[in-house]
């Protein structure tokens, strides 16, 4: 493993360090999958609310809470009426797995979607940094719930565990959820969908929250 980071770690380096760890904790979009055939694109942005821990025990151990930005693009494919392939990538790393439909509400405008989100990923560093891009892999398993609010607006709530094996911050297990809100901007396929989103998780590694909220924009379906 790794040798914990110095102190005085500057500032960039302790984000990147941060990043490294910390895989997406959001949904990002409707609990519906995509129609087959269609592809269904967005960006996000937000920050991460994270402690690092330096330094073994019986050594000295420095902790220290830091926000940091993070940035995301994603794109989901409809492969059937009830699956589609989730597909993201961001600063901090990114992953790829199915969505299975496992309750599907008849309309948009009531009723309650259910998905499957299992889904594989890697964490790193910026491009650049002198141990490479890819630092660690993570495995994830969500469970959102949507209930629908009409026009294609829905409430989100993301039930996740996930576990994160990453040579720069150790391994980690989280458990928690997020809560977000689809908001379709127009009605019909054309409608632009707005998504704020806020994730809590309790990290097993420091015993402290991980907190990360976001912004994010889909285009016209």
């Amino acid at each position: 493993m790794r040798e914990p980071p110095p102190r005085g770690l500057p500032v960039l380096r302790l984000s990147l360090l941060l990043l490294a760890g910390c895989p997406s904790l959001l949904t990002m979009g409707p609990a519906r999958t995509v129609p087959p055939g269609k592809a269904q694109e967005f960006v996000s942005a937000g920050a991460y609310r994270a402690t690092l821990v330096s330094g073994t025990p019986p050594e000295p151990v420095d902790r220290s809470v830091e926000w940091i930005p993070f940035a995301e693009a994603g794109v989901r494919f409809g492969l059937g009426e009830s699956v589609d392939l989730s597909i993201r990538a961001g600063t901090g790393g990114g992953s790829v797995g199915p969505r299975i439909q496992v309750i599907r509400s008849a309309t948009e405008d009531s009723g309650v979607d259910v998905l499957i989100d299992p889904s594989v990923g890697w964490t790193g560093f910026f491009p650049g940094d002198r141990e490479g891009v890819v630092t660690g892999m993570t495995v994830s398993l969500a469970l959102p719930v949507g209930w629908n609010l009409g026009g294609g607006s829905q409430l989100v709530l993301s039930p996740r565990v996930a576990v994160v094996n990453d040579r720069a911050v150790g391994t980690d297990a989280m458990a928690g959820a997020s809560l977000g809100l689809v908001l379709a901007l127009g009605t019909g396929p054309a409608s632009w969908l707005l998504t704020p989103e806020c994730a809590l998780a309790s990290s097993r590694r420091t015993g402290d929250p991980v907190l990360q909220c976001g912004l994010g924009l889909f285009w016209p379906r």
